[in-house]
């Protein structure tokens, strides 16, 4: 008896296997070989359907995971030791705390309240551009098309390039970087700390010290709307999509919308909760970039973070190996992120490199001779190889080069990336943040004075608020 059930389940495993593998080859594409099916094996219509759309996305699904980490090697292989031509660019007096890029072209701006215009492929400085009275906090290079086209309605040429500068002074500029002229003025009220640009609106969006989003209508400098959009001050602007993405010293992450020119509250992260179920910290956000209906920020923390904001949902990644650090910029470009690191025990910046969506760390750069890392930037060169700007005390520009490659240049060195499985690890949970006193902060964030007190009358006379009142 005992037997003769042991060859029935035999029987009855072995066509089950015959079904599963038919239906796998089916869906491969293969056809089955009809001649051995038989009554008992050929399920019905209905349960030949659910089995193969069971089946299918099973195929199609390791398909896809194949030609993934394909493609996750293949990046691997590029990025370790990638060589990386680093030059300076001496032009600024202080501390940078902006850079956008295009091309070739570089603009910058920072503490010693100047605009600079750079040749990215000569390294050489194009123009300065004097008129801002406190820190420029923030800048913005216009497409070459959007140039042109805004550039009939201030009467320039074809060629001109126009970009938009924000400052401590509570004033946001449009220049002409052809000519150095500012062709639009507009006076805030309120010390900008990051700006941001919607093209197809042709809307400039500033925001400032206490928490306020406005927009400006580019052609006429006119502001078009002005809500209180934080409670501290704002410290990212993030456009996308026609969404306007910001975070805020506070912690707290917001999206808006656009409907006939009003901002409208889309999301709110007040509610999001961990992925491992442990506490979120709320942190000063310093750097925020959006992709694949994610939002990634850092923070004082070791870690970036990963808001899936349509679930509310926050994971990690690891930004820092040591118990504290801290993530001032962070970039999307062609499916890469790239993330500023600082390393507060021995003082230096670099630049983690991963993949997305999946996230994958790939390599970390570092020339082991930047400091802080304030701002970034991404773009490529006339070949095509990969070019980052970073700002700070020092303001670099890093070209990816081929294997072996030797400058002529005295002034660039060659360094090589280095892939740390550090960075590919398990973030950390600490809930610690980084050791930056509230002075340091300030020397690194001038955005942090626009909502303190200032505790010496040489801070009054030099900073944020004296300039807004005496304009």
């Amino acid at each position: 008896m005992e037997q003769k059930r042991s060859e029935s389940n035999l029987k009855r495993r072995s066509e089950e296997t015959i079904q599963s593998v038919r239906a796998v080859d089916t869906a491969a594409g293969s056809v089955p070989d009809k001649t051995t099916c038989t009554t008992d094996s050929v399920p019905s219509k209905k349960s030949k359907t659910a089995a193969q759309s069971s089946q299918v996305p099973i195929a199609t699904g390791l398909g896809q995971n194949h030609a993934e980490e394909q493609t996750l090697h293949k990046l691997r292989k590029n990025w370790r030791r990638t060589s990386f031509a680093v030059r300076f660019l001496e032009g600024h007096n202080d501390l940078i705390y902006s850079v956008d890029a295009d091309k070739d072209l570089l603009l910058s701006g920072g503490r010693d309240t100047m605009v600079k215009l750079w040749n990215t492929e000569s390294c050489r400085e194009v123009r300065s551009y004097g008129g801002h009275t406190g820190t420029v906090t923030a800048v913005v290079l216009l497409s070459e098309e959007e140039s042109k086209k805004l550039g009939e309605t201030y009467q320039l040429s074809d060629t001109d390039r126009l970009g938009i500068s924000g400052s401590l002074d509570c004033a946001i500029r449009l220049w002409s970087l052809d000519t150095g002229v500012t062709v639009r003025s507009m006076y805030t009220y309120n010390p900008v700390t990051c700006l941001g640009y919607m093209y197809e609106s042709r809307l400039i969006v500033s925001a400032s010290g206490g928490g306020k989003l406005e927009l400006w209508n580019v052609e006429t400098g006119d502001q078009v709307q002005s809500v209180m959009a934080h409670e501290d001050a704002v410290t990212c602007i993030k456009i996308a999509n026609q969404r306007i993405y910001t975070a805020s010293a506070d912690g707290v992450v917001k999206i808006y919308g656009m409907r006939d020119t009003t901002l409208h509250l889309i999301f709110e992260s007040e509610n999001v909760r961990s992925t491992t179920g442990a506490e979120v910290t709320w942190r000063h956000i310093r750097s925020l970039a959006t992709a694949n209906q994610k939002i990634y920020y850092g923070d004082d923390g070791v870690n970036i973070k990963v808001l899936t904001w349509r679930n509310g949902m926050v994971s990690k990644l690891r930004n820092h190996t040591g118990e504290f650090g801290t993530t001032d910029a962070i970039i999307v470009s062609d499916d890469m992120l790239y993330c500023s690191g600082y390393d507060l025990d021995n003082g230096l910046g670099y630049i983690n490199v991963r993949h997305l969506p999946q996230e994958q760390y790939l390599t970390t750069i570092n020339d082991n001779d930047t400091s802080r890392i304030t701002c970034l930037a991404c773009t490529k060169t006339r070949k095509g190889a990969i070019r980052f700007i970073t700002g700070g005390m020092e303001l670099k520009v890093w070209e990816k080069v081929p294997p072996g490659y030797e400058t002529s240049s005295e002034d660039a060195e060659i360094i090589l990336s280095q892939y740390n499985p550090k960075y590919a690890g398990t973030p950390t949970n600490s809930d610690m943040d980084s050791d930056l006193s509230d002075s340091d902060s300030e020397v690194i964030d001038p955005r942090l004075r626009s909502h303190r007190r200032p505790s010496s009358d040489s801070e009054k006379a030099g900073g944020w608020l004296s300039w807004c009142s005496v304009i």
